[in-house]
C-alpha cells in the first residue's frame, strides 16, 4: 500500500508519501538484512516554498523533508536559498544540513555556499532589426548533413527555437517571422528516434535559412549480473541500481549512464563504434568485475545488447589446519 498526498497554494508545496510493504526487491532485501522481521513501512513529508521579492530581485527557495525507514532511519534535512539579481552580476547563498540516524549510527552534515555570478555577455535580442527565419527539416538517410537525392522531406515533425515550438508542412519548412536579429538556439527533440543536433545561430539579415537534418539513433542496452558462491562469499550489499558506466565514442568521453534497480541500463546514440566502461568505484564493498569495458557498434534503428557485466564477490580466506602423527 502506499499513499501519496500533495498541497500547493501559490508559492507553498507540500508532498507526503506513507508506504506499507515492499515495492522492490532491493526494499525488501535490505530489510532483511537488517533482521527485521516486520513488514516494510516508510513515511516522507515534505515542504517547498518558492517566493520573489522586490520585483523578482530576490528569490528565496527553501526545503524542509522528514524520511523515516528502515534504510535511512529518522532522517531529517532542510535547505535555504537566496539570491539576488541583477541585469549583469548576481550574489546568491546557499546552504543545507542533513541529519542520518539509523541503529547505532548518526552523522550530522551542514553545508554553506555563496559567490558571485557576473553576466559577461548579456544574449539580448535587438528589437530595432527584423528578419525571416526559415528551414528545411529532412531524414538524412546517408547521414552527410546535405539534402540531396535519397532525402526525404519530415512534414508534421516538431522543431524548438529558443523557447517556441513548430511543427513543419507537408514539404518539411518552417518559418519564423518578424524576429529580432540576435542568437537563437536550436534545441534539441527526439521523436520516434530521429533527432536533430542542437546548435546556435545569429540572425543578422532580413532571411535566415537553415538546413535541419534529422539522424536516426540506435539503442545500446545491457545490465550487471551476480555471480558468487554464498557459502564463501565475503558479507556484501547486493546493488543493483546506481551503477555507474562511461560511454566513449573515438576514444572521446561522451556520456554517463546508470543503471535502474534491475541492474539493467539504457542509451539511445548515432550510428558508430563506442566503448563502455564500468566505473568499479560505484560497486558495493567486496565486489568487483573480471571484465570492465566493452566495444559495440550502433546502427541507426536497432536495438544492441551489450555482453553483460559479470559482478563477482570476494571470497573469505578459509585457514586449513591439518593434523597428523
Amino acid at each position: 500500500m502506499k499513499i501519496t498526498g500533495s498541497y500547493n497554494y501559490k508559492w507553498f508545496n507540500l508532498t507526503s508519501i506513507y508506504q506499507y510493504g515492499s515495492y522492490f526487491l532491493s526494499e525488501y532485501a535490505f530489510s532483511r538484512m537488517l533482521n527485521k522481521n516486520t513488514a516494510y513501512k516508510k513515511l516522507s513529508v515534505s515542504a517547498f516554498v518558492n517566493k520573489n521579492f522586490f520585483d523578482k530581485k530576490i528569490n528565496l527557495t527553501s526545503g524542509l523533508s522528514y524520511t523515516d525507514d528502515v534504510l535511512y532511519g529518522k532522517s531529517p534535512s532542510g535547505f535555504i536559498n537566496l539570491k539576488y539579481s541583477k541585469k549583469r552580476y548576481g550574489i546568491y547563498l546557499n546552504s543545507s544540513w542533513f541529519n542520518y540516524s539509523s541503529n547505532n549510527f548518526s552523522n550530522n552534515l551542514f553545508t554553506v555556499e555563496a559567490g558571485v555570478t557576473l553576466n559577461l555577455e548579456p544574449n539580448t535580442l535587438n528589437p530595432g532589426k527584423k528578419g525571416d527565419i526559415k528551414a528545411l527539416v529532412f531524414y538524412d538517410h546517408n547521414n552527410n548533413n546535405v539534402y540531396d537525392d535519397g532525402d526525404k522531406e519530415a512534414e508534421n515533425y516538431l522543431i524548438m527555437l529558443n523557447n517556441i515550438s513548430f511543427k513543419t508542412n507537408k514539404e518539411g519548412n518552417i518559418i519564423y517571422k518578424s524576429v529580432p536579429f540576435g542568437k537563437f538556439i536550436l534545441k534539441q527533440v527526439i521523436q520516434q528516434g530521429w533527432y536533430y543536433d542542437e546548435a546556435e545561430f545569429e540572425v543578422q539579415k532580413h532571411s535566415c535559412f537553415l538546413e535541419i537534418p534529422l539522424h536516426q539513433n540506435g539503442t545500446a542496452q545491457g545490465k550487471v549480473i551476480y555471480d558468487f558462491d554464498a557459502k564463501t562469499a565475503l558479507e556484501f550489499s547486493p546493488k543493483t541500481g546506481g551503477i555507474i558506466f562511461n560511454i566513449y565514442k573515438d576514444d572521446l568521453f561522451l556520456k554517463r549512464i546508470v543503471t535502474d534497480d534491475n541492474g539493467e541500463f539504457v542509451s539511445f546514440l548515432e550510428s558508430g563504434n563506442y566503448k563502455i566502461e564500468l566505473n568499479e568505484n560505484s560497486l558495493s564493498a567486496n565486489t568487483y568485475s573480471e571484465r570492465t569495458t566493452s566495444g559495440f557498434k550502433v546502427e541507426a534503428g536497432k536495438i544492441i545488447n551489450v555482453e553483460p557485466f559479470m559482478i563477482k564477490v570476494k571470497e573469505k580466506k578459509i585457514r586449513v589446519k591439518k593434523y597428523g602423527n
